[in-house]
Order: structure tokens, then sequence, then C-alpha cells
């Protein structure tokens, strides 16, 4: 587990090993983050979807996400997988969002902060675009049909 920075190659990296620590992710560090410390939870049958557990504490803008918080990635449709895959550089984003969710800040709040993230991330526009609207969409999906907040 740990973050490489720009510049730097693949042989130095800082190390976090005992995860009592908190990566704090401001704006202006959010683009260095290359690696998210993760574990990854199998879904119990093939047409199941995995979940990513934190390995240490993460403070994304001042919002401080718990060690084994699980997220799910972004919300897009599996038929666009191929494309734009769940997890991605936005995975930090991701995790923001579904925090902000859990929290039971509202959608808005949510999305608003997804997009900052994916903004200071630097995702390029067009799969920017794309990620947002799925993610919009599938909330308007869960709320609308299933009354899930999630």
């Amino acid at each position: 587990m740990g973050f490489l920075y720009e510049g730097e190659d693949i042989g130095r990296y800082i190390e976090i090993r005992d995860g009592r620590e908190t990566f704090v992710v401001t704006r202006e560090t959010i683009r260095d983050v290359k690696v998210v410390p993760t574990d990854i939870v199998l879904p119990d049958h093939w047409k199941g979807k995995a979940f990513y557990r934190l390995r240490m504490d993460f403070d994304i803008f001042g919002t401080l996400i718990p060690k084994h918080y699980t997220s799910d990635g972004a919300s897009i449709p599996r038929l666009f997988w191929s494309l734009y895959p769940p997890v991605g550089r936005y995975l930090l984003a991701a995790f923001l969002h579904d925090w902000k969710l859990d929290q039971r800040h509202g959608w808005d709040e949510s999305n608003r902060a997804f997009d900052e993230a994916m903004r200071h991330i630097g995702i390029v526009r067009r799969r920017h675009w794309v990620i947002m609207r799925s993610v919009q969409l599938n909330g308007w999906v869960q709320s609308t049909f299933f009354g899930d907040p999630k």
C-alpha cells in the first residue's frame, strides 16, 4: 500500500504500514494520489458487484472517511464498464460521494462533492460529463423506484 507522486518512478513511494495515520487530501494534493489503499470485497455470485473497502482513514476536502468504509465505486451501468469502469482515478471521489450519501447529506450535496473532486483530480471533460450523468441517473432511479438514498 502506498502513494505514488508525479515525477517519481514506481520504485519510490510512501508506505503506510500500521493504518493509524490519516492521509489528508486537499484540492492541491488530490492529483498526486495514484493509489488508494483498498481491499476488494468480491460478490457472492457472478452477477454481483464488487465493493472496495478503505485500508486507512482518508480526509478528503475536510470530510473524514474512516478506515474500513466500503464503496461500490462510481455508479456506472455494467454495459459501459469497458469504457468507463466503476473505479479509476475517480475512486476517491466515489468514496466521498458514497460517504456523504450514507451520512444523509442528500443527492444534491453528494453529487456536488463528487463533481468538485473529479474536477480537482483532472478527469477529462467528456469522461467527467459521462460519469456525472451516470451517477445522477442512478440516483434518480434509486430514489424514484426504490426509495433508496444510495
